[in-house]
């Protein structure tokens, strides 16, 4: 008798559906990922134990620093320039306002820019804390 020696199969791994799986769980990863935005200028914002989540609607954030810097974004406004700079932020639609303010920051200028953001007909106004 005569056997005929077998041919040993190749494995191989293949490349397409690895690669699509990959692909897909990156997808995945990028659709359900959210970032925490900050902004760039440096804060110690005042501790609360009641704070509360933002809204589901971005914001216009006003940030005042301990020098008691005004700025939108990271944009620097003089005083006399945030009444004109809110409207037009504010034209497009009704937008609450986020105050990141310094917690060394005096009082009278949180409330300053809480009565420019009034007088530009912005409604909802909060106050950024972090938990204690």
């Amino acid at each position: 008798m005569q056997f005929r020696k077998r041919e040993p199969k190749k494995i191989a791994i293949e490349m397409t559906p690895l690669i699509d799986v990959v692909f897909l769980l990156l997808i995945f990863f990028m659709v359900s990922t959210t970032f925490k935005t900050e902004s760039g200028i440096k804060l110690k914002l005042p501790k609360a134990k009641t704070g509360g989540v933002a809204t589901a609607i971005t914001p216009i954030e006003v940030s005042l620093n301990s020098r008691h810097q005004v700025f939108i974004g990271k944009e620097k406004i003089a005083g006399n320039q945030l009444l004109t700079k809110l409207k037009e932020l504010n034209a497009s639609g009704p937008k609450p306002l986020l105050i990141r303010a310094d917690g060394t920051a005096q009082h009278k200028a949180v409330v300053f820019i809480m009565d420019v953001a009034t007088e530009a007909g912005i409604e909802k106004i909060s106050i950024a804390t972090i938990p204690r």
